[in-house]
């Protein structure tokens, strides 16, 4: 699993995530069901807790009525904080079914989705998203191919300031009981970053060749 937002959040969500994996049988069949129970556990755990910090009873008594005394205001407030209650923090999760591959992802309102061929999350998401689709990343892609995209699609997110330049590639392979993890070594890292160099190298604007000519318009074309 992988994780972008509040830290203590994320880790509660993983860790509801263990417990209920744990609990079940994961099959093809079942598998996206079962991928959806943690973020509304936990979503639900969350509105627990802001309902009884507020008003001193449980989201279960709430929805049974207990606070139907209160001006309809405040009825209304709560049901707006409640409504605006989220996860803090987005998941991806990889795994393996019957030696099947498999990627999800948590969005900050609690929805789970399976992906295809990526996913991204965090404040960088859409840069890396664009970086993917322009390499047409895809299963059919050697590995060294796939790593030196996911690599580039990572350093071209750190266009966002939000995203720190520390970088760790992890390859999954299916295995048992767990899927094999193997992270990729400073060496191969270094050779990927030089790569990368070659082909981002920047450019002043006053690099760019583009003659003066090509905006030079007829009077009248320009407001």
């Amino acid at each position: 699993m992988m994780f972008s937002g509040s830290v203590p959040h994320m880790r509660e969500l993983c860790q509801v995530y263990d417990n209920h994996l744990e609990s079940v049988t994961i099959t093809r069949t079942n598998i996206l069901n079962e991928i959806r129970v943690p973020p509304e556990t936990q979503k639900r755990n969350l509105i627990d807790e802001h309902v009884k910090n507020v008003w001193g009873v449980s989201y279960e008594e709430y929805l049974g009525g207990k606070l139907q005394h209160l001006p309809s205001q405040e009825l209304c407030k709560l049901a707006e904080d409640i409504a605006g209650i989220n996860l803090n923090g987005e998941l991806l999760i990889g795994t393996f079914v019957s030696g099947a591959p498999y990627l999800f992802t948590v969005t900050n309102s609690g929805r789970s989705s399976r992906a295809d061929s990526f996913a991204v999350i965090g404040s960088g998401w859409h840069l890396a998203q664009a970086a993917l689709y322009n390499r047409n990343y895809g299963p059919w892609m050697p590995i060294q191919a796939s790593v030196y995209a996911v690599y580039e699609a990572k350093k071209l997110s750190e266009i966002d300031r939000n995203v720190g330049p520390d970088t760790t590639l992890v390859i999954m392979a299916p295995g048992k009981p767990t899927p094999v993890l193997t992270i990729i070594n400073p060496q191969t890292m270094q050779e990927l970053d030089r790569e990368f160099a070659k082909h981002f190298s920047k450019k002043t604007m006053e690099n760019i060749e583009v003659p003066d000519s090509a905006f030079k318009f007829p009077p009248g074309d320009v407001e």
